[in-house]
């Protein structure tokens, strides 16, 4: 049996590298955390631009595609229009009625696509998202705070900025799509 009284004392002085050591690799760990959410954002643009993309040639393909089922439509109506007439027998107006009826099932193929794009578009931004396009990772005050507790050596010297996003569409132009979707949304 051990007894012991009175205050003690501890101290590390033969693992100061060890302990060096740890400060270093967490130092690393921040370092790949930092480099996986870059990743992280630049996939989320990725897939942002390319649901912007898809929801623009879908759109442009279904007013191609109304002109398409106007026009079938319209000659359909000069068939039953010459049939009533005995111009043409009931198989070319069957022809004109089969054609008129793919271009319908095709248009609304693509407006089903239009809105599903639209659901792929909200679901990349996420809701609730903020453009921080050149801002810091890590905020000043919170750098700062870093600093004081653990030895960072010049890591912490120039901020880390989130990636910008180029040539990809403008806020302005997201708000805008947003809007004409909602504004749209029961026309469509």
């Amino acid at each position: 049996m051990t007894l012991s009284a009175g205050p003690s004392f501890s101290w590390n002085i033969f693992q100061y590298g060890r302990i060096k050591n740890n400060v270093r690799l967490e130092d690393a760990r921040l370092q790949e955390a930092l480099t996986n959410y870059n990743k992280k954002v630049l996939l989320a643009v990725q897939e942002v631009s390319g649901a912007l993309e898809s929801y623009s040639l879908y759109r442009e393909q279904k007013a191609l595609r109304m002109s398409s089922v106007n026009a079938s439509v319209r000659a359909f109506n000069i068939s039953m229009t010459q049939y009533e007439n005995g111009q043409i027998g009931f198989e070319r107006l069957l022809n004109s009625v089969e054609k008129m009826t793919r271009s319908e099932d095709s248009y609304a193929q693509i407006k089903g696509n239009v809105a599903n794009q639209v659901v792929a578009l909200y679901k990349s931004l996420g809701g609730g998202w903020q453009i921080n396009n050149g801002k810091a990772f890590i905020s000043d005050a919170t750098r700062e705070l870093m600093r004081q507790r653990t030895d960072w050596g010049d890591v912490l010297d120039e901020p880390q900025l989130l990636p910008v996003l180029g040539n990809k569409p403008a806020v302005a132009d997201i708000q805008q799509t947003s809007a004409q979707l909602s504004i749209k949304g029961g026309n469509e």
